[in-house]
């Protein structure tokens, strides 16, 4: 008995919502996408002249060898650290 109540309730909610016509068309809300024009690139116009994306960075290595007296050349410690920076900037 109450699963009929539940899915009476369900059919006529859809049923109301299905004939509720008072809303408004997507041309109403968001206008004649036929009518409007994109706006122009700054670029393209070349209204500006600076490039909006820097990309940059800087590679640093270096190699260090430490050498001591008594010590073979197998057992002299070698180190190379690496650095890397890089980076985006845009720009609206």
């Amino acid at each position: 008995m109450n699963v009929i109540i539940a899915l009476s309730f369900f059919l006529c909610s859809f049923a109301l919502h299905a004939a509720d016509n008072s809303r408004p068309s997507e041309a109403d809300i968001f206008g004649n996408s036929a009518a409007t024009k994109p706006k122009p690139d700054a670029f393209e116009t070349g209204e500006v002249k600076d490039n909006a994306l820097q990309i940059g960075g800087k590679y640093y290595q270096r190699l260090i060898i430490s050498g001591a007296e008594g010590r073979s050349f197998g057992d002299t410690p070698i180190s190379s650290p690496l650095q890397f920076d890089g980076f985006l900037d845009a720009q609206p």
